[in-house]
């Protein structure tokens, strides 16, 4: 399962970054490597970057309070039972993804559901390769690409 997310600086406005306070989220995998701002689920708070209504906005990473699910994925199978929930289908913006110590390259984004602004991020069984490099039985479902 997909635990982290990562976008490069220059694709977050420096007005979201300020009004979400995203500066200690900025990281760089590398010394050559441009910095990027990482949104992961082990965070204290768990925030997604999340493309809806034709807007990036900054949204909770599932739910820790209230009436709504707990965690922050939807078994893309579980979509017919949160009907009476009305998720509204959105985009994660990401250039890289985090599953199990493994980052791996996005190239359009991960398909969410959006519930009383928070974020599910929709997953499917793992492909074979995703298995074997993630060591996982779940990947996110990603938009225009297959692993």
């Amino acid at each position: 399962m997909c635990l982290g997310v990562a976008v490069p600086i220059h694709e977050i406005p420096e007005a979201v970054i300020r009004q979400y306070r995203l500066t200690n989220r900025i990281a760089r995998r590398g010394v050559h490597a441009a910095c990027e701002i990482q949104f992961l689920h082990s965070d204290l708070q768990r925030l997604l970057p999340v493309y809806i209504d034709h807007q990036l906005r900054i949204l909770e990473w599932g739910n820790r309070d209230g009436p709504l699910p707990k965690p922050g994925w939807c078994h893309i199978e579980w979509l017919e039972q949160w009907q009476g929930l009305r998720p509204q289908k959105a985009m994660i913006v990401a250039a890289m993804a985090l599953d199990l110590g493994v980052w791996y390259q996005v190239k359009q984004g991960i398909e969410c559901v959006v519930i009383h602004n928070h974020a599910y991020m929709l997953t499917e069984s793992a492909s074979h390769y995703y298995r074997i490099m993630t060591r996982s039985n779940r990947m996110p479902v990603l938009i225009g690409q297959r692993i």
